[in-house]
């Protein structure tokens, strides 16, 4: 009878490490556009400051898009964690 409850953890664990793993590539790829969209902003910044300094609501999206991204990246931490102590 352990034997059969050690390979059905054993199966959860599986299959939780399975779900984790989904949660952490789609996170993953949420930073990695995250990153490529403030790096677009960055260089628009860069081309034409006075352009954009004036326009207020292309400030609001940038941080916006930078508070996405450190909870993201906290989310990730976590994710990551949970991985690591199964």
């Amino acid at each position: 009878m352990l034997l059969a409850t050690t390979s059905k953890v054993s199966y959860e664990d599986q299959k939780k490490g399975k779900s984790l793993q989904n949660r952490l590539s789609k996170i993953e790829s949420q930073i990695k556009q995250l990153e490529i969209d403030i790096q677009q902003d960055d260089k628009m910044l860069m081309s034409n400051y006075d352009k954009h300094v004036e326009d207020a609501s292309f400030f609001m999206a940038y941080n916006k898009k930078k508070k996405e991204l450190d909870q993201l990246l906290e989310d990730w931490e976590i994710v990551q964690g949970e991985i690591d102590s199964l």
